[in-house]
């Protein structure tokens, strides 16, 4: 009898802490606030990112010969989820992009955007010159040479660093490309950058990035002025009119003093009316017979330079 009791008394107890242990046990239940897919569509393929819902990352990994500089996602989301802000394109070197997302349950999730650009590592790019330090005209655009992908040359940046500090980046130059194939076998390309022309003379460091991969240079540069150049071209210009000549490649117009021809023998100046870095603006005088004449430019510094197009003098209308 006692026994029959006992068991039924056990009984009781276990029924009762039943429901207690069921109820402590049961698990939070998922916020709906989630991305569920985040997709890049492009022609060929689709590039799926991947969504760490424990750190709360959506990590996309970029192939660099897909050639993208930005991305357009496409983001899918649990059921009665929004994201606070509509998908914007995003640039590839973007490193705080955010999506928040609030769930149907008022639960609120914020994704971090890690973007993986697959680029070959390390970046390598030949030095200037074998010399200590290149010497470069003001004026001059600068040819660097690395392992960059052919289908990003534009995102190739070079930065001219002076002595106090102050950094320029140099902008884009030609359109034209060479490769060239090392020993290892693995291809090079060279593409020019051009420097502004109101540099200062001195010497800089150098620095090259390539998306997220940056180095510099153990050989600096000097910039210096190099013997002035100008284009002219045949010109033909009434007596007491104005002409202008251009800087030649490798140069600017510096301390520009003086500009001429021979008339019958005798030097005769034409004015230099005004002048940039770049151009010059000069003037035939009224009393300059009509001919052709071959002029002589002067640069402080430099010896005089004669050029070989003619500028030909009419008589005034």
């Amino acid at each position: 009898m006692k026994l029959n009791y006992l068991i039924s008394a056990c009984c009781a107890v276990f029924v009762l802490l039943t429901p207690a242990c069921t109820k402590s046990n049961d698990p939070t239940p998922e916020p709906n606030s989630k991305i569920l897919t985040y997709t890049v569509s492009l022609p060929e393929n689709d590039i799926h990112g991947v969504v760490d819902d424990i750190e709360k990352t959506v990590t996309i990994y970029i192939p660099l010969q897909y050639g993208l500089t930005f991305i357009e996602p496409k983001i899918t989301l649990s059921a009665g989820a929004t994201l606070k802000n509509t998908p914007q394109r995003v640039d590839i070197l973007d490193e705080k992009t955010t999506y928040e997302v609030t769930g149907s349950d008022k639960s609120v999730t914020t994704y971090k955007l890690i973007i993986v650009v697959q680029q070959k590592t390390p970046l390598v790019v030949d030095e200037l010159s074998t010399d200590d330090i290149a010497k470069i005209n003001i004026g001059s655009s600068i040819t660097i040479t690395g392992n960059f992908e052919r289908t990003l040359f534009d995102e190739v940046k070079m930065t001219l660093i002076a002595a106090y500090g102050k950094e320029t980046v140099l902008s884009k130059g030609g359109e034209y490309v060479s490769s060239v194939i090392k020993k290892d076998g693995k291809v090079f390309y060279s593409i020019d950058r051009q420097m502004p022309l109101d540099m200062q003379p001195g010497v800089y460091k150098v620095r090259v990035k390539f998306l997220k991969l940056e180095i510099e240079m153990k050989k600096p540069v000097e910039l210096v002025f190099g013997r002035p150049g100008w284009l002219l071209g045949n010109k033909i210009v009434n007596q007491g009119e104005t002409f202008i000549i251009e800087r030649s490649y490798n140069s600017v117009f510096k301390n520009f003093t003086e500009f001429s021809i021979m008339v019958n023998g005798v030097k005769t100046l034409l004015p230099i009316v005004s002048y940039t870095l770049s151009e010059a603006v000069i003037r035939v005088p009224e009393n300059v017979p009509p001919g052709d004449y071959i002029p002589t430019a002067l640069f402080e510094g430099f010896p005089p330079k004669t050029g070989f197009s003619y500028v030909t003098v009419r008589a005034k209308n």
